[in-house]
């Protein structure tokens, strides 16, 4: 995709350039992702992005915490863990697609693969909600820089 240079787009680039100098092994959809950052940078929506992030980062803990509780023998019903996973992830979803809703067309097509109801889109989805959370960590770690630099 051929991207028109702007100061948002360069923002865009130093930020995406930013979170992969950390995680880039770790994450899975470096391109799904680098176009959703400069989609978010270009219409003044990294607010929402943020919170998609947060969203995403509860959504891996719960499902950390499940499939904990899953195995070990002493918790007996995981019904409350299952239902809060399954209304959150919903939540992401939802708020993924109305901010997308006015993307590309090449990024919402890209969206609705992942959301497709197959295991194997789930299982893609779920591997961007985990980007997502490591995205949660670096807006995290961008706070924290920015607060150290304010006590100074």
């Amino acid at each position: 995709m051929e991207t028109k240079h702007t100061a948002e787009t360069e923002s865009a680039l130093e930020f995406y350039d930013g979170y992969l100098s950390l995680w880039n092994d770790k994450i899975t959809h470096k391109d799904f992702l680098r176009e959703i950052i400069l989609f978010c940078f270009a219409n003044h929506v990294v607010e929402e992005l943020h919170e998609i992030a947060f969203s995403a980062k509860y959504v891996t803990g719960l499902h950390r915490v499940l499939i904990d509780a899953v195995n070990n023998p002493e918790v007996k019903d995981t019904s409350s863990i299952e239902h809060d996973l399954s209304t959150n992830l919903q939540k992401v979803i939802d708020k993924l697609g109305k901010l997308l809703k006015t993307a590309p067309e090449k990024l919402q097509l890209s969206f609705a693969e992942l959301t497709a109801m197959t295991p194997e889109a789930f299982q893609a989805f779920f591997a961007l909600l985990v980007d997502f959370d490591f995205l949660k960590q670096y807006f995290n770690l961008l706070m924290r820089e920015a607060e150290t630099s304010e006590g100074k």
